[in-house]
């Protein structure tokens, strides 16, 4: 499904209209990265499905495929899949947080019929989010 992502994200308006400041980087070794920035660092060496760098920021794009990232699969539906996600992805999450890293997530529930359009204004609203942050 990653590549599908990859090519999704190809495809979006928001790459297109910003690829001079855009880089996609799959299968990033995250917790490589951040041991040599942070000594102290003492969590696994996490590698993230991309890294997207625009504008100077950096962000963190997963998809969660079904089977490995949600418990409870016959309970699991497009209304609840925030409540069954798997510990250690919530715990890796807010670890990658903690070193101001923002998180887009994706999966079978919230990519719908249309992944170029979902994942452009995601991706958007995500950017967005983040400039106003830096803003205030």
């Amino acid at each position: 499904m990653e590549k599908k992502i990859q090519h999704y994200f190809y495809e979006t308006s928001f790459y297109k209209n910003n690829i001079e400041d855009i880089e996609l980087i799959p299968q990033f070794p995250i917790g490589d990265y951040l041991k040599q920035l942070d000594k102290s660092y003492s969590h696994p060496t996490y590698k993230v499905d991309f890294l997207l760098i625009f504008e100077g920021q950096k962000y963190i794009i997963e998809y969660d495929g079904f089977q490995e990232h949600f418990t409870e699969l016959d309970e699991v539906n497009s209304s609840n899949y925030k409540y069954y996600m798997k510990a250690d992805d919530i715990y890796r999450q807010k670890v990658l947080e903690g070193y101001g890293y923002r998180f887009l997530r994706l999966n079978k529930f919230n990519i719908n019929r249309n992944p170029v359009e979902t994942l452009n204004s995601k991706l958007e609203f995500l950017v967005k989010k983040k400039s106003q942050k830096l803003m205030n």
